[in-house]
């Protein structure tokens, strides 16, 4: 990789990193049922939110190499045990 790559891709790295910890401080204290309680009838769980996000990480900036390998996405299911831990 050029340095160019290498400073962009040290920088994406830390900043992603730094979102992670500020998203798992707001929804780590939160039971199953809070994480995935809808805040009014037509908002979104905080849950939601988050699989959303994780699920656009994977698929687009971080799962090139998984698309081109042909292991793919695969949509996880809301409230699943695998998407808290994921989110």
């Amino acid at each position: 990789m050029s340095k160019l790559s290498d400073a962009l891709s040290a920088a994406l790295s830390h900043e992603f990193r730094a979102r992670a910890a500020d998203l798992h401080q707001g929804a780590d204290p939160l039971s199953d049922d809070r994480f995935w309680q809808k805040p009014f009838s037509h908002g979104n769980a905080i849950g939601h939110l988050l699989l959303h996000l994780t699920g656009n990480l994977s698929y687009y900036p971080l799962g090139r190499n998984a698309r081109s390998s042909g292991r793919g996405y695969k949509a996880l299911k809301a409230g699943s045990s695998v998407a808290r831990r994921i989110a």
